[in-house]
């Protein structure tokens, strides 16, 4: 597994997983909201996977498409699943958005 930045998951109010439908500006807290229709793994527990992940912003559901970040099953629970990124270049203004 690569060094880099930390890995995170969703939990509480936030939902239990990455958003999968693009989320309307201003959403989770920011200026735009971070998510993916990729993130929806099936790969085996304990092997990353890096997929691609979009911000939205003033309408435009794929404003920032370059992003990539890390998704990782911790088990074969549903959804027991965490999250990093791979490059923060781009992501200043924008947070992950959470679904349960």
């Amino acid at each position: 597994m690569k060094a880099g930045y930390p890995w995170f998951r969703f939990t509480g109010s936030a939902g239990n997983r990455l958003e999968d439908k693009c989320v309307p500006d201003y959403s989770c807290g920011s200026d735009g909201g971070i998510w993916s229709d990729e993130a929806n793994i099936k790969s085996p527990v304990g092997v990353s996977e890096q997929v691609s992940a979009y911000a939205s912003w003033s309408a435009n559901f794929k404003w920032l498409a370059v992003l990539k970040i890390d998704v990782m099953r911790c088990s074969k629970k549903p959804n027991d699943i965490i999250y990093r990124y791979v490059d923060t270049s781009n992501t200043w203004m924008f947070v992950f958005c959470g679904k349960i």
